[in-house]
This record gives structure tokens, C-alpha cells and sequence, in this order.
């Protein structure tokens, strides 16, 4: 009897080893969130030129490549800073151009999101709900949606080349899923404004002597073939 008795316990000691080891390669083998997944918060590329107003889009992509990492969202928040002096922030809206609005026409406080904004607009802040309680939008791998179109001004002695845009950290910038749990953005640190170069008053005087000499010349030539 006692011999049975030992039998068994090694029996039962072996099968724990071997289920342990199972567990481990299911862990290792099995598929699971990619370690890529993420939603990233970004600015789409714009540009604008000195002393003119125009807007900038903020963008959420899910960086996942696996059909697991679907992210639901329901609701998020943003606050983005220009570096320097030479941008003004004045709205947020969900009247997007690039990307479709991540809430569509499920907006709760849609079309106008602006949160709110520094004494000196250079920091503007915005933030949404999906309008239907304990549910979202499902982001698959890949998608990217847009977060609101930001409204500014360029001083008129901005300088060519880019203004950086910040996005402030958790929880200032950052999402919710449909039970109320954060979810932490990863933050884009490329994006920014693109100032394009305006040509000097000589530089206009230049092309259009350029025209009208051309246009001599083409003048004259008919002349002389006729």
C-alpha cells in the first residue's frame, strides 16, 4: 500500500512538471498582443506661411500589427503646447479633413471639443466622449483616426522651417475604454507646424520681369515670322 502510495505521489509530481512546462510553451508559442501594439498620438503633416491662419490635425493611429490588438475607445483627451512665440491656438472642432472623426456623429460634445486655453493660446487643450454609455469605437491594427482639427495663427515673422508641437503627458493626453479605464497614448515628439518660406518683394519684382520678358520675346518672334 505504501508503495502505491509513493507511486502515485511521483505520478502526480511528474504531471505538475509536465503541465507547468505545457503552460510555459503555450505562453511563449501562443499568439498574443503584439509587443509593437499601442495607439500613438501624432500631428498630420501641415504647413502654413507667415501672418496667416490655419489648422493642424491631431491623429491617433493603433501601431498594433496583430488582429488582437484592437483597442476600443470611448472617450480621450488632448493638450498640445507650440514652442515659441510665433503660434496662437484658437479652436478645436470635429470637422476633420484628413482622417475621419474617430467618434463620427456619435460626438457628445461635438463639433466644437475646445477644452481649454492658455492666457497666452499657445496651449490648447480638447477632449470627447462617444455619446452611447459603456461602448466605443473599435481601432483596428493600422487605423488611424482623426482627434479634431486645432485652429491657429502664424505671426508674420515666424521663421521658415518647423515649430515643434508638444503633447503633454497622462492625463492631460490620454483615452478611455467603454468601462471607464485609461489608456495611455504613446506621444509623438516629430510633429509640428511647417513654415513655408514667403519670397521677398524683390523676389516677386524678379519673376514678374521674368513674365513680361518672356512674353517680349514671344511677341517679337511672332513679328518677325510674319
Amino acid at each position: 500500500m505504501r508503495c502505491l502510495a509513493v507511486y502515485m505521489s511521483q505520478q502526480l509530481s511528474s504531471f505538475k512538471c509536465n503541465a507547468l512546462l505545457a503552460a510555459t510553451l503555450v505562453c511563449i508559442l501562443s499568439p498574443t498582443i503584439s509587443a509593437n501594439a499601442g495607439l500613438l498620438i501624432d500631428i498630420a503633416p501641415n504647413s502654413a506661411a507667415p501672418g496667416t491662419t490655419s489648422s493642424l490635425e491631431v491623429t491617433l493611429t493603433n501601431t498594433g500589427t496583430d488582429p488582437l490588438d484592437e483597442v476600443i475607445v470611448a472617450g480621450f483627451s488632448f493638450e498640445i503646447t507650440a514652442s515659441g512665440n510665433d503660434v496662437t491656438f484658437s479652436d478645436v472642432t470635429t470637422v476633420t479633413s484628413l482622417f475621419p472623426y474617430i467618434f463620427g456623429a456619435n460626438s457628445t460634445f461635438g463639433p466644437d471639443i475646445l477644452e481649454s486655453l492658455s492666457t497666452d493660446k499657445h496651449t490648447v487643450s480638447a477632449s470627447d466622449n462617444y455619446s452611447t454609455a459603456s461602448t466605443g469605437v473599435t481601432l483596428t491594427p493600422g487605423e488611424t483616426v482623426s482627434l479634431g482639427l486645432v485652429s491657429y495663427s502664424l505671426s508674420s515673422s515666424a521663421p521658415s522651417g518647423l515649430i515643434p508641437i508638444t503633447f503633454s503627458v497622462s492625463p492631460a493626453t490620454d483615452g478611455s475604454d467603454p468601462s471607464g479605464n485609461d489608456i495611455v497614448f504613446d506621444l509623438s515628439t516629430t510633429g509640428g507646424i511647417n513654415v513655408t518660406a514667403v519670397p521677398e518683394p524683390s523676389s516677386f519684382v524678379l519673376m514678374l520681369l521674368g513674365v513680361v520678358g518672356t512674353g517680349i520675346v514671344t511677341f517679337r518672334r511672332r513679328n518677325l515670322a510674319v
